[in-house]
C-alpha cells in the first residue's frame, strides 16, 4: 500500500491511523507486523521507501537536489539531506559525485522488491 501512494502520489501525506485503517487492523498490529517483517516501523518504511526514490533520482538524473526532495516527498530540502546523510552515510551531492565517478551505491535499507518505481 505504502509503494503504491508513494508510486502514485510521492508527495501524498501519510500517517498511521490511516495506513491501519486502511490494512484493517490496530495501528499497534501494523507496527508489529512491520517491525516483525522488515525491521522497521511503518511511518520509518515510508521514510525510507522515499529515500529509496531519491537514491534512484540522484543516480540517474540532473534533477537539484531540491527537486528530488520535492518530487520524494520531502516539503523541507534540509531535512531531506539530513535523512539521507544519516541513511546512506553522504549527503546527496556527495553521493551524487561519488556515483558519477564509479563508487557502487550503498546497500539500501530495504528489501529490493519494496523499491517504488521511478517516473520521469
Amino acid at each position: 500500500l505504502m509503494r503504491e501512494i508513494l508510486d502514485t502520489i510521492p508527495v501524498a501525506e501519510l500517517n498511521l491511523a490511516d495506513l491501519a485503517k486502511r490494512a484493517a487492523v490496530s495501528e499497534k498490529h501494523l507496527c508489529r507486523l512491520f517491525q516483525k517483517s522488515l525491521g522497521h516501523a511503518p511511518m520509518k518504511t515510508f521514510n525510507l521507501l522515499k529515500l529509496q526514490l531519491s537514491m534512484a533520482l540522484i543516480a540517474r538524473s540532473n534533477m537539484p537536489v531540491a527537486g528530488i526532495a520535492h518530487r520524494c516527498g520531502f516539503d523541507n530540502p534540509f531535512y531531506f539531506s539530513r535523512c539521507f546523510s544519516q541513511t546512506y552515510g553522504a549527503s546527496p551531492t556527495t553521493m551524487r559525485t561519488a556515483l558519477r565517478n564509479g563508487t557502487p551505491p550503498p546497500p539500501n535499507p530495504l528489501p529490493p522488491e519494496l523499491m517504488p518505481r521511478v517516473y520521469w
